[in-house]
């Protein structure tokens, strides 16, 4: 061991590939929270849409608390996370079709904060909380990607209505669901990544991601996991559950 790597490993850190950061985080994600989404199980769960998908890490999960499941759509702008995203569900009979665009409330190209831990990309710029939390949010390079609609792309492509709509969008919620109200109501449940703390610049406010699912019939059912700072063990986000009381059960 050189000398550089014996002084990060005497102060806890380790030094690891970009790709082994995130297995170790996806491992991390699936191990503590897979049995959280347990509550899927009897709900007769038979279409997903998973608005940023990355490395296909929902996907992986939810095929096993869902056994219903038939169709997944996931939605990923980085090209680079799609060999992974396909291999989340290969072995099974499920049908998943990769969308490779972003979701907004404009039909548009834009601009990626495409980050070295991918799963912190954002259209947002990434803040001082989150990069002091997750140093590889700190490091990225800008990427062109495509955004649309997810009412707009619904409507063209004839998509099955969700039973179940994920997003994990990085700051970007609320321009997701002005772009998809009518898609969202009339999903059954949505579960999406709430922010307790600005990690992104210009980031929406839980009580903003709140209202807006409440204006569409959702109520707010409780949280599936959550994230906490290694800095000071504050809960930075968590996966929130809503669930549309407009739709009968």
């Amino acid at each position: 061991m050189n000398l550089a790597k014996k002084l990060l490993w005497h102060i806890g850190i380790d030094v690891r590939l970009r790709r082994n950061v995130e297995a170790y985080y996806q491992r991390e994600w699936e191990e503590k929270w897979a049995d959280n989404y347990l509550f899927l199980k009897d709900l007769g769960i038979k279409t997903v849409l998973d608005i940023g998908a990355n490395r296909g890490q929902f996907a992986k999960m939810i095929r096993h608390a869902c056994p219903d499941l038939h169709e997944i759509h996931s939605f990923e702008p980085l090209t680079e996370c799609h060999s992974d995203l396909e291999c989340a569900v290969r072995d099974s009979n499920l049908t998943h079709k990769i969308h490779a665009f972003g979701l907004g409330d404009k039909n548009e190209g834009i601009q990626i904060n495409h980050c070295e831990f991918s799963p912190c990309s954002s259209i947002l710029t990434p803040s001082d909380r989150l990069v002091a939390d997750r140093p590889g949010a700190g490091k990225f390079e800008k990427k062109t990607i495509r955004v649309r609609r997810l009412d707009d792309f619904a409507a063209e492509h004839s998509l099955p209505e969700a039973d179940l709509i994920k997003i994990d969008v990085q700051g970007y919620e609320d321009k997701v669901i002005s772009g998809g109200s009518a898609t969202l109501s009339k999903a059954r449940f949505v579960i999406i990544e709430m922010p307790f703390h600005s990690l992104y610049e210009k980031q929406p406010s839980f009580h903003d991601v709140y209202m807006m699912l409440h204006n569409l019939g959702f109520t707010f059912q409780g949280n599936a996991g959550q994230n906490v700072s290694k800095k000071d063990h504050k809960i930075l986000e968590a996966d929130s559950i809503f669930e549309n009381q407009n739709i009968s059960q």
